[in-house]
This record gives structure tokens, C-alpha cells and sequence, in this order.
């Protein structure tokens, strides 16, 4: 899949040690319906950011915390956050994201709402 999508500059990706997150992440937003376009540049904030964490393992399971933190990026902020969402819903689907109760006095109710919509 990353050879198809990144013709000139596969290895790049396929030797990431994050290689196999890519793959399969790639394999899932083409499959949800994102264009190639955007699936390619999904793939390359990705491995920016997945490549600067340190020891990180492929198929890891992260909390929405290290999530948010690790897609903190001062240049391009807007794109990252785009992809920080999309990378989040399919962890989500994968059972790899550990989602955190809000502990306010309204979060039972915004909830609440929340399924009502």
C-alpha cells in the first residue's frame, strides 16, 4: 500500500519504524473513504509525529493525552489537529485508544446529550 501511495519516496515510509501503523493506517482511511490526496498527507504528519516519539512500538495503545501531546505541532497546527482526529478514530476502531472520563459536574449531562443527537 505505501509503495502505491508513495511511488518515489516508498522506503522512506516502509523502513519507518512505525511502518506497520502507516500501512495499516493507510489501509483504513482509503477504506473509510478519504481521497488519496489526503490519505498521503494523513501518512506524512503520521509518521512525523509518530517518528519522534521515543520507544515507540508499532500497535501501541495510547491514551487521548499522550495523543493530544504528541501531535502538538507549532508550525501547521490546524492540519495536525485533522489528522490527530482521524488517527484517534481508528485507534478507536482498533481498541488501541484509552479514552478519559471527564470529571466536571456537566460531563454526565453533555453526554447525555451527546447520545441524544
Amino acid at each position: 500500500m505505501l509503495a502505491e501511495l508513495f511511488p518515489k519516496v516508498h522506503r522512506r515510509y516502509e523502513q519507518s519504524p512505525v511502518a506497520a501503523d502507516l500501512e495499516e493506517f493507510a489501509s483504513w482511511l482509503l477504506a473509510v473513504g478519504y481521497s488519496r490526496e489526503n490519505t498521503c498527507d494523513h501518512l506524512f504528519r503520521l509518521r512525523a509525529t509518530l517518528e519522534r516519539l521515543e520507544g515507540l512500538r508499532p500497535g501501541a495503545i495510547f491514551n487521548e493525552a499522550e495523543l493530544k501531546l504528541a501531535f502538538a505541532a507549532p508550525r501547521s497546527a490546524a492540519l495536525y489537529r485533522g489528522t490527530q482526529r482521524a488517527f484517534a478514530r481508528f485507534l478507536r476502531q482498533r481498541g488501541r485508544l484509552i479514552l478519559t472520563e471527564p470529571s466536571d459536574r456537566f460531563a454526565r449531562l453533555r453526554a447525555t446529550y451527546r447520545q441524544h443527537l
